[in-house]
């Protein structure tokens, strides 16, 4: 259906009349300049967030410490430091002496001993009582032991004059028995009364009689022979015991007397070789044993930092990365920040009682309950201020920007979308 249709014919012939021409609609010189400008710089933003490339960073704490460990110097007990041989910055080398504690205590009057030096003297009491002691025993001993040596010899001879006695009395008996049998025969043959035969029969049972009584006197010296000998075993498995046990007294005394000395005054010697700091003890100073008297730097150690970040913090941290230390004691805002490698990351976390006292209580690390630790070496171990150099020092608290995922300006806009296209593929 055409126009006519749906319109009457004056209407469409009164459209076709155009008294003024055709409409031409005038853009103004500014205008076009606007348009083009505009989309001149629509292109510029779309080159320059799609090439520019941001980097998302994180920020965690730690502090300086030299790579072989700082050696801290302990006393193994409480006392009064009497003498120092070390200042700050001294080189010391392994064995060296660096303080002199002494733990000497007095009585009320002042006039009096020392504890310590009336312990010495005491234990020294001791010691020559139980030497004293030990020599007597020496003495008793050989004496008792030639007392029954003696005892032995007058029983072997006592023996040996027994067996002899025995062997004559044996010869007797045999004799007596010869004759006994003869006044025998002669008696039956009516030569002899037997008055005569009964008194050489007696004679025979008396020296059977002796002979037996002989023997058991032989048994009963044996036995005594045996008896002497049991007591000097004895009396010497009892002087070797009795010797061993003040022979252990005397090591213990021995033992104390030379701990007593040791208490009283102490040496303290360098563990390693190295550049003393953190002196913390001089001389009149009381220590309680728990607070370090000094620290040392070992030879050939290099600054590194110790750094500890969060679970949430550690996803893209590698060995190998890039990254800024800022030092607290000078300003990144106003000295920069400086280069630094990383080296290692642990593999497990650190509970915060593990941290240091320093770091625990910092408020960086009230957050989260574990940490993992990572180690980086800086490129230098200087920093430049007001055209001057001044070195690092162990302890120094520091942070460091981590240079975590680096995106184009247009990937970080449309992140979402393609974090949700990819979980959409998995």
């Amino acid at each position: 259906m055409g126009l006519s249709g749906l319109f009457r014919m004056e209407a469409i012939n009164a459209g076709k009349e155009q008294a003024y021409g055709s409409v031409i609609i005038a853009t103004p010189l500014n205008m076009k300049i606007c348009a083009f400008f505009s989309l001149f710089l629509l292109i510029i933003i779309l080159v320059f967030i799609s090439t520019y490339a941001y980097t998302s960073r994180t920020v965690i704490s730690g502090y300086l410490t030299p790579d072989k460990g700082l050696s801290k110097i302990y006393p193994s007990q409480y006392g009064i430091i009497r003498k120092s041989f070390v200042t700050e910055g001294a080189r010391v080398k392994e064995g060296d002496t660096l303080f002199i504690l002494s733990s000497e205590r007095h009585t009320v009057d002042s006039e009096q001993a020392s504890t310590q030096e009336k312990v010495s003297q005491e234990i020294k009491r001791r010691v020559s009582s139980l030497q004293r002691e030990l020599e007597a025993i020496k003495r008793q001993y050989a004496s008792e032991l030639v007392t029954a040596q003696q005892n032995l010899v007058r029983v072997d001879a006592s023996i040996q004059k027994l067996n002899s006695q025995k062997r004559n009395l044996r010869q007797v008996v045999a004799i007596t028995k010869e004759r006994l049998d003869k006044y025998s025969e002669i008696y039956n043959e009516n030569y002899i009364s037997l008055e005569q035969k009964e008194r050489v029969r007696e004679e025979y049972i008396e020296k059977n009689t002796r002979l037996d009584e002989l023997e058991r006197e032989i048994i009963n010296a044996q036995q005594e022979k045996t008896t002497r000998q049991l007591q000097i075993t004895k009396l010497k498995y009892s002087t070797d015991s009795d010797t061993e046990r003040t022979r252990r007294e005397l090591a213990q005394l021995e033992q104390d007397l030379l701990e007593n000395e040791t208490r009283r005054e102490i040496t303290i010697t360098a563990p390693v070789s190295g550049t003393v700091t953190a002196i913390n003890a001089w001389e009149g100073k009381y220590t309680d044993g728990n607070k370090s008297l000094a620290s040392i730097i070992p030879d050939g150690s290099r600054l590194v930092a110790w750094l500890y970040a969060p679970g949430r913090s550690i996803g893209f941290i590698r060995p190998e990365s890039k990254i800024l230390l800022r030092y607290q004691s000078w300003p990144w805002q106003k000295f920069g920040q400086y280069p630094a490698t990383i080296t290692s990351v642990s593999r497990s976390t650190f509970t915060l009682s593990e941290l240091t006292d320093e770091l625990s209580r910092s408020s960086d690390f009230s957050e989260d309950p574990s940490f993992y630790r990572i180690i980086a070496e800086p490129l230098s171990e200087e920093v430049n201020a007001y055209g001057q150099t001044y070195a690092l020092r162990s302890g120094a608290r520091l942070e460091a920007s981590i240079l975590l995922d680096k995106r184009t300006l247009l990937e970080w806009m449309f992140e979402p979308i393609l974090s949700l296209k990819n979980n959409n593929q998995q």
